[in-house]
């Protein structure tokens, strides 16, 4: 493959990808696009399109788990949509990539300028199956300015977003508030309360986005059956993947402190179930213990 990648920039216009992806863009007359799937970025021709969303400073368990998401939602027939930064972003690519999936990259720059250089090599694959965006003319440098609102494009395209790993004040944040303007799907991965990397996620979840536990919560969004796929694979789970108990009592503490006896009022569960459970969560150091009660890290 040369330098130019053998493929031609085509122009289309905004109006024409769809009602939705407008509601979430301004000022914007035309799209670039540069890649084999160009009936990818088309309301009207694509699967489920899922945004994932977070920063480049990524622990190396949020990449892992970006990386199995977005293979799990590839294999679902479900288009990724990021931005090619460093980070999350090159991970849900590379997951996509790596199942033979479809992925759409949102530049901050000209669809002919690769950034960061270092993704030169996933540049190159996504414009074999997928699609290169951008509404940079063509030749455009990164600036800093450029990728909030590049963030609202890859809003725009996508039908649910996924934030796995992002700080309060990251573009990440600009992403989520453009999606819940727009009435998206916001879902979020907890973290530890303490980590940088899950203050986006954790803030998202109290204010209301659902919570991935594994990646089977993302496909139910997406209206799939995550057993028809064989997702219960071990070499498919999130580092953090529970049980549907677990999920039930995290989902509550996320919210609020809580006992163990007022965690079975409010479950319906025993106390030997709620007790189980709750050494499950704190050994996986999704919670913790704090005068009488526990919460979510």
């Amino acid at each position: 493959m040369n330098e130019q990648n053998n493929y031609e920039i085509h122009s289309i216009s905004a109006e024409s990808i769809g009602h939705k992806f407008m509601s979430c863009v301004n000022n914007i007359d035309d799209i670039f696009i540069k890649g084999n799937g160009k009936n990818l970025i088309t309301e009207k021709y694509h699967p489920l399109r899922i945004g994932i969303v977070g920063t480049r400073n990524a622990t190396p368990a949020g990449i892992a788990d970006t990386r199995k998401i977005a293979q799990v939602i590839s294999r679902a027939g479900g288009i990724i949509v990021s931005g090619m930064a460093l980070g999350i972003d090159g991970a849900a690519h590379q997951g996509a990539l790596d199942v033979s999936g479809k992925t759409i990259a949102v530049l901050g720059s000209g669809v002919d300028v690769i950034y960061p250089l270092k993704h030169k090599r996933m540049y190159d694959q996504i414009l074999e199956s997928g699609l290169i965006a951008s509404q940079f003319n063509p030749g455009t440098q990164a600036l800093p300015w450029h990728f909030p609102v590049r963030n609202s494009l890859i809003v725009g395209l996508c039908d649910i977003l996924v934030v796995t790993e992002g700080t309060l004040k990251g573009g990440a944040r600009i992403s989520v508030d453009i999606a819940l303007e727009a009435g998206r799907t916001v879902l979020a991965l907890p973290g530890p309360r303490r980590s940088y990397a899950s203050e986006l996620c954790n803030a998202v979840i109290k204010d209301g986005a659902g919570v991935i536990t594994d990646p089977s919560d993302i496909l139910r969004e997406m209206g799939i059956d995550s057993e028809l796929l064989g997702w219960e694979e071990e070499s498919n789970r999130l580092s953090n993947s529970i049980s549907t108990i677990h999920r039930k009592i995290l989902n509550i503490l996320v919210h609020q402190k809580a006992n163990s006896y007022d965690l079975s009022v409010l479950t319906n569960l025993s106390a030997a179930t709620i007790a189980s459970s709750l050494a499950f969560l704190e050994r996986n150091q999704l919670i913790e213990y704090q005068r009488g009660s526990y919460i979510a890290k």
